[in-house]
C-alpha cells in the first residue's frame, strides 16, 4: 500500500509537471512575440504570470525529484517499478490509517541492532569450532575406551597364562595334581 501511495503520489507530479511546463512554453512565446521597448501592464502581467510559473514548476519538479529519491532510498523502487506495483485505493482516509498503524508498529518493535549480523557470525564461528572441540573430545574417548578394553582382554590372557604357568609350577614342587 505503501508503494501505491508514493506512486499516487509520482503520477500526480508527473501530470502536474508537463502542465506547468507546457504552460511555461506558452508564455515563453508570448514573451518572445512582444517587443522589449514594450512596457505595456499586459507585458507586466504575463511577466509575472511566467516568474510564478517557472517558480511553480520548480518547485514541482523539486517535489517529485524528492518522492523518487524517497522511492529509491526507502523502497528501492524506481519510478516504474512502483507504477506497476501500484494498485488502486478504495479508500485514501481507511489507507492512510493503515500506514499509520504499520509504522506504529515498526517503530514498537524498537530499534534495528546493525552489529547482529557480524555478532550471529561471530557465535555461529565459535559453536562450530566448539562442535568440533566436543566431536574430537568424544573420538579421544572412544579411542581410550577401545584401548582400555584391549589393555584389559591382553591383561587377564597374560595373567591367566602367568597364572597356568605358576600353578604348574607349584603343582610340580609340591607335588600336587
Amino acid at each position: 500500500m505503501c508503494c501505491y501511495y508514493y506512486s499516487t503520489a509520482v503520477a500526480g507530479l508527473q501530470t502536474t509537471r508537463p502542465a506547468c511546463w507546457g504552460r511555461g512554453d506558452a508564455y515563453c512565446k508570448i514573451r518572445q512575440t512582444h517587443q522589449p521597448s514594450q512596457n505595456s501592464p499586459r507585458r507586466e502581467k504575463i511577466s509575472g504570470e511566467i516568474s510564478r510559473l517557472e517558480e511553480r514548476k520548480i518547485a514541482v519538479q523539486s517535489d517529485y525529484d524528492g518522492v523518487v529519491r524517497q522511492l529509491m532510498e526507502q523502497y528501492e523502487l524506481s519510478v516504474s517499478e512502483a507504477q506497476q506495483a501500484a494498485q488502486p485505493l478504495e479508500d485514501l482516509q481507511a489507507a492512510q490509517r493503515e500506514l499509520q498503524s504499520l509504522k506504529a508498529k515498526i517503530r514498537a518493535l524498537g530499534t534495528v541492532n546493525v552489529a547482529a549480523i557480524s555478532e550471529y557470525e561471530e557465535v555461529f564461528a565459535r559453536y562450530q569450532f566448539l562442535t568440533a572441540q566436543v566431536q574430537d573430545a568424544q573420538k579421544a574417548k572412544q579411542e581410550l575406551e577401545d584401548l582400555i578394553e584391549s589393555l584389559t582382554t591382553e591383561m587377564q590372557r597374560i595373567f591367566s597364562e602367568s597364572f597356568s604357568i605358576i600353578n604348574r609350577s607349584a603343582a610340580e614342587r609340591h607335588g600336587w595334581s
